[in-house]
């Protein structure tokens, strides 16, 4: 299975796209017609220095994006199993998945940048070292109730949004707690609820639009599930407050299948992501010696990942309470049956931690 994956806000850089413009110059002139200014200079020189604000900055992924799609489907011909984006990138996904074209989706993303734009006031910060819980534990326990969780990255990257001033005076808390505080450069709360506001307007223009159900499963940022038949415009609109559900995301994909995930565009910021989540979820290395109680099986059994986890599902049903091996006081339920990722890795999902931890570092019941 092949998800494609489109980045977002915060992946642009001067020089983004080169030579995509030239090779698809229609496109790129109706691009810049419709914006009212030259799509291929805003990325390529920058001279008035507009890229790095908000309304100019999600057109000009979006187009770049676009265009690497295009490029991509030139050069191969095989179809996604699944499309995500991360934020501004799920109308990427979107436009892959035939929900409109590119026209209409970069109406749509200009007019979201646009509104954006307008926030003032607000801050975001990215908090690594912690994950989603405890970050917001840590905010309730401070009394930081006007501050909103903006992204769930990875199992130890969050992200928050809320007015500038009380997302700088976290800063000291979060440092006390030992976790790394990185300030965002952006000039709204972006995907909290003092995005609210503006959600009127942009499901008033998107309904005058047309626009179609995916041909491909698109997981959305809000429900970190696909789209489901009666839920496009609503959850384009809902994504403004709602909070980037990225790591559950990829949970998904990876729950749902084994999955490759191939970044779309000129960046790797969503690869690095992925990849943080696949080994932030198992917290443990291979090498560490199996803890897993097993029944007693013949060694031809054992002789592959997958037999592992064939043999895993015959005695430890979905719900099964487990032990991680370094842990062996906390107890966990399986949300899953276990199944190999990658071809090599027999894996099974837990809740709590919300990820997939591999086999031999958990102990399950021992069956007599």
């Amino acid at each position: 299975m092949t998800t494609y994956m489109f980045p977002g806000q915060g992946s642009q850089y001067i020089g983004m796209g080169g030579n995509l413009f030239d090779e698809f110059a229609d496109i790129s002139s109706n691009a810049s017609e419709i914006l009212g200014y030259s799509i291929k200079e805003l990325c390529l020189s920058d001279t008035r220095n507009l890229l790095s604000q908000t309304q100019y900055t999600q057109p000009a992924i979006y187009v770049v994006n676009a265009l690497s799609y295009l490029k991509r489907e030139s050069e191969c011909a095989c179809r996604p199993d699944y499309l995500v984006g991360h934020s501004l990138g799920e109308f990427n996904a979107l436009l892959a998945a035939k929900c409109f074209n590119f026209e209409t989706g970069l109406r749509i993303v200009k007019k979201r940048g646009e509104l954006m734009g307008r926030a003032v006031g607000g801050g975001m910060a990215a908090l690594v070292g912690t994950g989603e819980e405890e970050v917001q534990w840590i905010l309730n326990k401070n009394g930081c109730d006007d501050i909103d969780i903006a992204n769930h990255n990875t199992p130890s990257q969050v992200v928050v949004s809320g007015p500038a001033e009380s997302v700088e005076k976290i800063r000291f808390i979060f440092k006390e707690c030992g976790v790394q505080y990185i300030k965002l450069n952006t000039s709204g709360a972006f995907h909290s609820r003092y995005m609210s506001p503006f959600q009127a307007e942009l499901d008033k223009y998107v309904r005058q639009l047309h626009l179609d159900l995916p041909t491909v499963p698109v997981v959305s940022n809000v429900s970190a599930r696909p789209y489901g038949d009666d839920e496009l415009v609503s959850l384009i609109v809902a994504q403004l407050s709602s909070p980037v559900r990225w790591c559950e995301s990829i949970a998904f994909l990876l729950e749902a299948d084994e999955t490759e995930f191939l970044e779309i565009g000129n960046t790797n910021v969503l690869t690095k992501l992925v990849d943080s989540v696949l080994s932030e979820s198992s917290l443990f290395k291979k090498s560490q010696p199996s803890r897993v109680s097993r029944p007693k099986v013949q060694p031809e059994l054992a002789a592959s990942a997958q037999d592992l986890a064939l043999n895993w599902n015959m005695y430890c049903p979905i719900g099964t309470k487990v032990k991680i091996s370094s842990d062996e006081g906390t107890e966990l339920k399986t949300r899953s049956e276990a199944k190999v990722l990658f071809g090599r890795r027999p894996v099974v999902y837990l809740e709590g931690f919300n990820g997939f931890f591999d086999l031999d570092v958990l102990v399950a019941p021992t069956i007599n």
